[in-house]
């Protein structure tokens, strides 16, 4: 495995690469989420950083994944490799999966999984061969013990879904540890502070303009023993100002 480096640097503070030091190896912690009332200029960004990040995970994990024009790979340390072709229909394609990285021991990768209207992420155990399938996005912790999966596009007409789950990993499944899905907010840009602790912000519908998202609230989740506490208060006045001032 090689080291990642950053390679892209983007002028906006919502779409900011992270730092190598950070030790991030999945594509969704390189590439921050789409805030909701995005302008066009951070649409741009926020598609060519997958872009420019694949490559840099490709070579980072070249022992692990092989890449061909039909699909790709990814060895396993138990069983048959992970196998994945491009699918096409009428000549035109259909199904598409990309290499999306590895946890820093190897032990996960992940793909994502494009189709007609639909999409998945896959998350790949190389230890036990089994492959678990997420509709939101994932944000592995520090420790790489849990994961994160949050997915809100409640203003889409076709992909209307709200989730905020968080699991633990082990030999096993990952086991669901707390699920705040179809709450009256959605959870963007997490921050895993430490290994018990992630923070990420909660956007609601305006009150004037149900069309419309807006950054109120801050949710943190802590482990406190076994059990995860939720913890929310207002947003910090500091991204406060800059979240108003870019839906302006």
């Amino acid at each position: 495995m090689k080291p990642l480096a950053c390679g892209l640097l983007l002028v906006s503070a919502a779409f900011t690469c992270q730092t190598p030091a950070q030790s991030i190896s999945f594509l969704t912690q390189l590439c921050p989420d789409l805030l909701p009332n995005s302008s066009p200029e951070q649409f741009e960004q926020s598609w060519a950083c997958p872009e420019r990040q694949r490559p840099l995970l490709q070579e980072k994990f070249d022992q692990l994944v092989k890449l061909s024009p039909t699909g790709l790979s990814i060895s396993s340390q138990s069983a048959p490799p992970f196998q994945f072709r491009h699918h096409k229909v009428d000549g035109e394609q259909f199904r598409l999966f990309a290499f999306d990285g590895c946890t820093e021991d190897e032990r996960y990768c992940l793909v994502f999984a494009a189709g007609w209207e639909s999409w998945q992420h896959l998350l790949l155990d190389r230890k036990t061969g089994n492959t678990y399938s997420f509709t939101g996005t994932l944000y592995l912790s520090p420790d790489q013990r849990h994961l994160l999966e949050l997915q809100d596009s409640r203003l889409s007409d076709i992909f209307s879904r709200n989730i905020i789950k968080l699991y633990q990993l082990s030999d096993n499944a990952p086991q669901l540890q707390l699920d705040l899905s179809d709450s009256d907010f959605g959870g963007h840009q997490p921050q895993w502070l430490n290994a018990n602790e992630v923070t990420l912000q909660l956007w609601y519908h305006n009150a004037e303009d149900p069309q419309k998202l807006e950054y109120r609230n801050q949710l943190t989740i802590q482990a406190e023993g076994r059990q995860w506490r939720t913890h929310i208060r207002a947003k910090p006045e500091a991204v406060a100002e800059v979240a108003e001032s870019k839906q302006q």
